[in-house]
């Protein structure tokens, strides 16, 4: 018994130039895959003088200090780790727990000594003088928001509301 003969369809080649429009370059004749397919026509491509990136912004080039680093990105074998999403408020939790822990000044000392010499000009202070003050100031400013949030607590709401920090003022200096 014999088998069966069978037929192979002939494809007919034609060539096709294809351009890359990126390195405005022209490359070598390609075969097409079929005879009904015909070619497009070509066109010669010019060089962007602009980059294609855009650039990055000084907060994108900056590091977060405060969000978690990822130290591996795949699994021992190779395989790709999902990526883990951060529960409402977990990053707040997280950014508080970090200001709680460090002794850090909360506001920059170059700006705060900047803006203490233009509004003061007539007085002069020595550096660790300038430090105690932005500590005192930043103790005053953070004992002030404690108070709107307790207040704000006390009128059971979630947002402080401008009421809440004139408030705090008034009980700060004994008017209230």
């Amino acid at each position: 018994m014999s088998a069966p003969i069978t037929e192979t369809p002939v494809v007919a080649t034609t060539p096709v130039t294809v351009v890359d429009p990126v390195a405005s370059t022209v490359t070598a004749p390609v075969a097409a895959a079929s005879s009904t397919t015909t070619a497009a026509p070509t066109t010669t491509a010019t060089k962007s003088t602009k980059s294609t990136k855009a650039p990055k912004s000084r907060k994108s080039r900056r590091i977060n200090v405060l969000s978690k680093t990822k130290h591996e990105s795949t699994h021992p074998d190779g395989t790709a780790k999902a990526s883990r999403r951060t529960r409402p408020g977990g990053f707040a939790a997280r950014e508080a727990k970090h200001y709680q822990d460090s002794t850090n000044l909360l506001i920059q000392r170059n700006p705060f000594r900047k803006a203490v010499r233009s509004l003061c000009a007539e007085i002069r202070y020595s550096g660790p003088g300038m430090d105690l003050f932005q500590e005192g100031v930043e103790m005053f400013i953070i004992d002030k928001m404690r108070l709107a949030n307790q207040l704000k607590q006390h009128a059971g709401r979630v947002t402080v509301f401008p009421e809440d920090y004139n408030l705090a003022s008034r009980i700060m200096a004994g008017k209230a």
